[in-house]
């Protein structure tokens, strides 16, 4: 639950956590998961304290394709009735929905983008971040790595082309991660922000 999530972050103004609650709650998960990572980062960073020009504060989302699983859930009744769509839909399903959502909400004016890598999409989010930095075209860069919602179809393709781990553990879940094993089978699906 969003609403819990956010309790803890007892030094942001009332008037972000307002609004990011009211924003969260017609949002997918993605989107819930990466204004909550935004939140703490914001707090953690003190930038509510501190006088910062927010058209020198840049957005970069890491992560591509990540609401497999929002695709998912809206196509049946998408099937037996097409007008059930929310408009809303036609944002939500692009991965630039957060840039627009985190822009809003923390009124960043700066450079705002989206990278991609796989599974290195944070790490790519963060050097492009640095280089902003470095050149100076940005003096803060928030950074947010999306979940990647997956839908049954992707894990499913995971498993097909043999990339998903843990098969050979699932009554030990402890013992599945094991990327340096030569009985190592994948990677382990797990997701945050």
């Amino acid at each position: 639950n969003f609403e819990n999530a956010i309790a803890h972050c007892i030094h942001l103004p009332k008037s972000l956590i307002e609004k990011s609650l009211k924003k969260a709650r017609r949002s997918p998960l993605t989107i819930q998961t990466s204004l909550l990572a935004a939140l703490e980062a914001w707090e953690q960073a003190q930038l509510c304290e501190r006088k910062i020009d927010l058209s020198r504060v840049g957005l970069i989302v890491a992560g591509a394709n990540t609401t497999q699983a929002y695709h998912y859930n809206l196509h049946s009744r998408f099937l037996d009735e097409p007008s059930y769509l929310s408009p809303s839909y036609a944002l939500h399903f692009m991965d630039t929905d957060q840039i627009g959502t985190l822009s809003e909400i923390f009124h960043i004016q700066g450079e705002g983008f989206t990278v991609g890598g796989a599974s290195a999409a944070g790490n790519v989010g963060i050097i492009q971040a640095c280089r902003l930095i470095q050149q100076e075209l940005m003096d803060v860069c928030l950074v947010i790595g999306v979940l990647a919602d997956l839908s049954p179809i992707e894990i499913q393709g995971f498993r097909n082309i043999g990339a998903l781990g843990g098969l050979h553990f699932q009554d030990q879940p402890a013992n599945a991660c094991r990327p340096f094993d030569t009985k190592h089978e994948g990677f382990i699906w797990g997701q945050a922000s």
